[in-house]
Order: structure tokens, then C-alpha cells, then sequence
């Protein structure tokens, strides 16, 4: 972390403190203060009207059977594939949002997806599994509470491959994925699953923090309002700049490709946040303050020039 972002969610810059916060918090899972991202259940209102879109009747014992898990990465599975994020299409399965126990379509379903969304390249759902009053075989509230007990943490997606590719040895040595292995850029999702063993070593539930938890990590200022929000759209997947220009450089794109590689593109600079709002204080600032001119592109181009710098330094610090 930067030293600005340190002192804002510990209160000090010293790493001795810092390691002492750590060690009075009660959280076992330290990886919150690597910017983790947090997530709540979806409740009340929000949880009633989910339900009526999904034609199920709302009962309040249903609120306490969510997860959330991470069903896709980008990561090379255990086949040496890798599941591009960006290119997963969720629109046809988001009109049947099942939930299955290790991809078994004909056997009923265990429970229904809240809510799917993509971040930084990751695919993630908000699963709430059925009680025995919805499925009276027992099979969902046996998986429930496996989950719950940490039993069971695995999941994997069931997709239609739209656009594969196989790299060559070179690129595929450098992803780190298998000999054979397939680069799926283009998917149609049918379906994810609870599974006990994922073909992706981290697609695994997110197990989150109780409201207590939330809370306790509130008063320390490790966490804001903004990260327990699930996002409302899905994210373009996330790529490190490093990565984005060596890929740029190292391959012929095909249409398709450099499209995603220009949003790509578009989303790195859009976090420019730190840089962006030094321009803005230096734009603001009275002593730097331009001539007024009649000619509008003339007068937008210090702006521009303040932007390109900022990207420059940027790059110079990736």
C-alpha cells in the first residue's frame, strides 16, 4: 500500500503499529488488509424483491442461507486452461440463475443465484440455497451446511466454449498454462456449481465477516461503506498495466481481441485517480490559473497536457 493509503485505514505509517493493529483485531483472515473486497448478504427489501423477480416466496429464514462465491478466475486451471472473465456471457443464465451440486443438471437443483457479477477478472455469485420446504430430498440442506461449515468450498462454471484459442509454447510458458492448454476468450455460461474439488484451484467461497466482524473492522477504519457494496453492473475485468503493453506488443490482435485490450485500456486510465486529482488541485489552484481565450481548443489543451503527464508518470512507476 501507498504511505497516504497506510495512514488513512490504520491512523499511522509505522509498520510496528500497523503489525499491532493486526494483532489486536480478531479477524483471523489478515488478507482484508490487502484491500480484500467485502461483501453482505442481500437483506430486507432488497432480499423481497429479489425473490419476487426470481417467482420465490419470501420467508425471513431464507436471508441467513447466502454465500458468495468466486465460481471463475483467470488463473490457469488445473487443466492448464484459462476462462477469460471478460469474455463470459452470463445473459441466457441469468433468465434461470440455477445453482447445481458438481454440474449435475439432472438431478434438482440446491439453490438460486442473487446475483452474478465480474471484478478485476474474477466471476463471482451470490448464491441462497434451499431449505427443506423447497426441496424436500434434503439434498440442498446437506450442501448448505457443508458450506456453512467450511466442508465444502469449491465451485466451477458449465459454459459453451464461443472462442478458444491455443497459444503458442512461448505464451502458453508465460501464463503458466498447461502444454495442451486452451485460452477460452469467449464463453457462454449454462450454469455453475457447488463442487468438491474445482477444476480452478481459486474459484472457493468468499466467506466474508459477520456483522459484528463488519463492525469491528469499521471502528479501526480498515474498511469504508463502499467496500461491503456489491456492484449494481458488471466490472470489466482489471489488468495490470505491465501486463496490458507486453501483450500489446508481443501478439497480432484480432478485432475482437483489441477491442477488449482498448477497454482494457480505458479502465487503467480511468483509475488514474491519484494522478488525476493532483492535475485537478494543480488546474484549480488560482497561481496557475490560464488566460481566458475565445479559442476553446487552445484553452483545453494545457488540460490535455497535464493528462498526458500524469499517464506518463503513471507508466514510469508500473
Amino acid at each position: 500500500m501507498k504511505n497516504n493509503d497506510l495512514l488513512k485505514r490504520f491512523g499511522t505509517e509505522d509498520p510496528v503499529e500497523i503489525v499491532d493493529i493486526k494483532k489486536n483485531s480478531k479477524e483471523k483472515d489478515l488478507k482484508v488488509f490487502e484491500n480484500v473486497e467485502m461483501t453482505k448478504a442481500i437483506k430486507g427489501d432488497s432480499f423481497k424483491k429479489r425473490l419476487k423477480e426470481l417467482g420465490i416466496g419470501y420467508r425471513k429464514e431464507l436471508e441467513e442461507r447466502q454465500a458468495l462465491f468466486t465460481i471463475s478466475t483467470e488463473d490457469p486451471d488445473r487443466d492448464g486452461d484459462i476462462v477469460r472473465s471478460a469474455g463470459i456471457d452470463t445473459t441466457d443464465y441469468e433468465k434461470n440463475p440455477i445453482v447445481l451440486f458438481a454440474h449435475d443438471s439432472r438431478s434438482l437443483p440446491i439453490g438460486v443465484s442473487l446475483k452474478i457479477y465480474k471484478s478485476k477478472g474474477k466471476t463471482k455469485s451470490l448464491v441462497m440455497f434451499y431449505d427443506n420446504e423447497i426441496d424436500n430430498t434434503g439434498l440442498s440442506e446437506t450442501i448448505y451446511n457443508f458450506v456453512k461449515a467450511g466442508g465444502i468450498k469449491g465451485a466451477s462454471i458449465g459454459f459453451r466454449p464461443i472462442e478458444a484459442r491455443r497459444p503458442s509454447a512461448e505464451e502458453a510458458k508465460r501464463l503458466g498454462m498447461g502444454e495442451w492448454g486452451v485460452e477460452y476468450v469467449k464463453t457462454q455460461m449454462l450454469e455453475w456449481s457447488v463442487v468438491s474439488l474445482p477444476a480452478n484451484q481459486n474459484a472457493l467461497r468468499s466467506k466474508g465477516y459477520s456483522e459484528d466482524g463488519i463492525n469491528k473492522l469499521k471502528e479501526l477504519n480498515l474498511i469504508e461503506e463502499d467496500d461491503l457494496e456489491i456492484p449494481d453492473e458488471a466490472e470489466e475485468y482489471d489488468m495490470n498495466m505491465n501486463d496490458l503493453l507486453e501483450e500489446i506488443s508481443t501478439e497480432q490482435k484480432t478485432a475482437d481481441e483489441a477491442i477488449i485490450l482498448l477497454k482494457d485500456i480505458k479502465n487503467s486510465i480511468d483509475n488514474l485517480n491519484g494522478n488525476i486529482s493532483k492535475v485537478m488541485e494543480k488546474i484549480m489552484d488560482p497561481a496557475v490559473k490560464r488566460a481566458e481565450t475565445s479559442d476553446s481548443e487552445e484553452d483545453f489543451s494545457d488540460i490535455l497536457d497535464l493528462l498526458d503527464k500524469a499517464i506518463e508518470n503513471t507508466f514510469d512507476k508500473e
